[in-house]
């Protein structure tokens, strides 16, 4: 290297000229290849989430948390609780599923929704104590905010709906709403379960079907302006042709699936 008359280095002949290359790859390589994509990167913002895992009234130390988003195919993780059974992670929005194989309880298998512009969540999840005769489902309880910010705008007013469990095949749905002379809205479920909807108007809407299977489908729901979610939960027929109720739940934050679901 040598000075130029601008008292800028310049690099001299012969090695010089061979060095210079090489330590501009050096310096791109410590800027451009230092970061690594954060948990459920996405180009969206990322939604902090935050939880405890226990069995009963005991946390759930060190354990291994999996998460995968179903809502992008091939992207997953895993976590880890602390020694008071805490995990962190920053999740982009979508339909995310955890899982977990404490060595003393049954698995836990979860899934839950992180909609577009949520606040902060925190979330509870029980695994249950591990027995000889059955593992019952786990469960999985939003404990912090659940409603998106008012100051969000929502890019679509549809909302997106899910029918539990799936039905495998397409089927109807049909909303009505409770005012008389309204248009009833025919929606096609698809085989996993999921349905877009764009109610005319909020009010009090009656969601009916009859599936070949399960039991009948009948409920009434109320659509707010901001509700962006509605979960549908069915159950197949059994043996003796018992049918327990049918819930309808309208959301308009962050909500978990009921174990079905899986």
């Amino acid at each position: 290297m040598k000075a130029s008359g601008r008292g800028v280095l310049t690099a001299a002949s012969g090695a010089g000229h061979r060095v210079l290359p090489f330590f501009v790859i050096f310096l791109w390589a410590l800027t451009g290849c230092s970061s690594s994509p954060t948990q459920g990167s996405s180009s969206r913002r990322a939604i902090p989430v935050s939880g405890t895992l226990r069995s009963g009234t005991l946390a759930l130390p060190k354990t291994a948390i999996y998460l995968t988003d179903l809502s992008r195919p091939g992207h997953s993780f895993e976590e880890a609780t602390d020694l008071q059974g805490h995990f962190r992670m920053d999740l982009a929005p979508g339909t995310w599923r955890l899982k977990s194989g404490p060595i003393s309880s049954c698995p836990v298998d979860n899934t839950f929704v992180v909609p577009e512009g949520s606040p902060p969540l925190k979330i509870r999840v029980t695994a249950p104590a591990l027995t000889f005769i059955h593992c019952p489902p786990s469960r999985m309880v939003l404990i912090g905010p659940v409603s998106a910010r008012p100051d969000v705008s929502v890019a679509s007013p549809a909302i997106r709906g899910f029918l539990i469990p799936p039905p495998g095949q397409t089927v109807p749905l049909f909303l009505t709403p409770a005012a008389t002379g309204g248009k009833v809205d025919e929606l096609s479920v698809r085989e996993d379960g999921t349905f877009t909807w764009s109610p005319p108007a909020p009010g009090t809407y009656t969601v009916q079907s009859v599936l070949t299977g399960f039991c009948p489908i009948y409920a009434t729901i109320l659509v707010r302006r901001d509700s962006r979610y509605l979960v549908v939960s069915s159950h197949r027929l059994d043996k003796g042709g018992q049918c327990p109720a049918v819930t309808a739940n309208v959301y308009s934050g962050a909500f978990s699936l009921p174990p079905e679901s899986r």
